[in-house]
């Protein structure tokens, strides 16, 4: 899950698997708890949600499909190309001026141009990480 800046909109991803598995990612009004929007289901899990930093109007989402998308808060659509990774996105963030993002997967983590999906410096390995 992940809160605005303001302090105004929160995200959720929930993971209904029965009776078929299905995920759903919210907006949240913060202050009242009402839903915005109808929401965003997925086929697969949403591990990592984050905002633009001083913007709530987009934001990062990654999970199992060995991408990382950012969206519109107001449409759900994808605002440019997804960051294709070679495993699961297991945490993301944005940098504080919004035009990168660090993404964790199972093999390390890297930095990415938020507007074109390029890697802009090379994976970090986990310290003690073995296979």
């Amino acid at each position: 899950m992940a809160l605005s800046d303001d302090g105004k909109r929160l995200l959720t991803s929930t993971t209904a698997l029965a009776p078929n598995f299905t995920c759903h990612v919210q907006l949240w009004d913060a202050g009242n708890g009402q839903t915005i929007g109808a929401g965003l289901t997925e086929g697969e899990y949403v591990f990592a949600l984050c905002f633009l930093p001083g913007d709530s109007s987009r934001f990062l989402l990654g999970g199992d499909r060995f991408q990382v998308e950012v969206r519109d808060c107001t449409t759900l659509d994808p605002v440019c190309p997804p960051i294709k990774l070679n495993s699961v996105a297991r945490s993301l963030d944005f940098s504080p001026d919004g035009t990168a993002a660090v993404v964790g997967d199972d093999g390390g983590c890297a930095i990415w141009e938020v507007s074109t999906g390029r890697m802009l410096y090379p994976r970090f390995g986990y310290l003690g990480w073995k296979e």
